[in-house]
């Protein structure tokens, strides 16, 4: 029933419990819907990033979740930036290199617009 409200408003989520939104709930909530990630956060621990996956799962659902996202990834980044090139605009400055500009420009040529070139990184 909560995923369903979910499907039809994700900003429902922040109102559900917290004794609910366990790591598999978050996982199948971003299935539906990528911007679920701003009302998300899990402690990192020093072996496992659980946000990592969440993150992963977001952008693949929505690209454009990519500027929510705090603690962003060159896998995160190349992901969200293959399925659309203009989410580039969205990737932190300290984890933009030469490969997620690849990809993004192969995604969508236009996407050239968001980029500075020549890069200090070959």
């Amino acid at each position: 029933m909560r995923l369903n409200a979910i499907k039809l408003n994700y900003n429902v989520f922040q109102y559900i419990e917290p004794s609910i939104r366990t790591y598999e709930f978050c996982l199948e909530a971003l299935k539906i819907e990528g911007f679920v990630i701003r009302y998300i956060d899990f402690p990192e621990t020093p072996f496992l990033d659980p946000m990592i996956k969440l993150n992963l799962e977001a952008v693949k659902q929505r690209p454009s979740a990519l500027q929510l996202i705090k603690k962003q990834t060159e896998s995160i980044c190349i992901e969200a930036v293959t399925i659309c090139g203009h989410v580039i605009k969205f990737v932190d400055p300290t984890v933009l290199n030469y490969r997620i500009k690849q990809a993004a420009v192969n995604q969508d040529g236009s996407a050239l617009q968001y980029i500075s070139w020549p890069d200090d990184e070959n």
